[in-house]
């Protein structure tokens, strides 16, 4: 199966998001950091990411704040929102 991406939706990637002062320098100095562009492009155009990488690279902190950062959420909280309106209502 290709991987290419099923939409083109614009992603906005997070600079440093809202943290401040000593928090900052220490979420620049996590592995995952260096590599937010390309985690939140894979999970923007992909239903599953698998990321691999070392304890305490940011992996379940940071990758869940950058996907919340760049807007994602909102995005397909829209789509998801759209697809139940489209769809026809069942007797049951």
């Amino acid at each position: 199966k290709s991987l290419q991406p099923k939409s083109k939706s614009k992603i906005i990637v997070p600079a440093q998001g809202p943290l401040k002062g000593m928090l900052i320098k220490e979420r620049t100095n996590l592995p995952v950091y260096h590599h937010r562009a390309e985690i939140c492009k894979l999970a923007a155009d992909n239903d599953v990411i698998l990321v691999v990488a070392e304890t305490g690279s940011g992996k379940s902190t940071q990758i869940p704040a950058y996907i919340y950062q760049s807007g994602m959420l909102t995005i397909f909280a829209k789509q998801a929102i759209a697809a139940l309106k489209s769809r026809p209502k069942r007797k049951y």
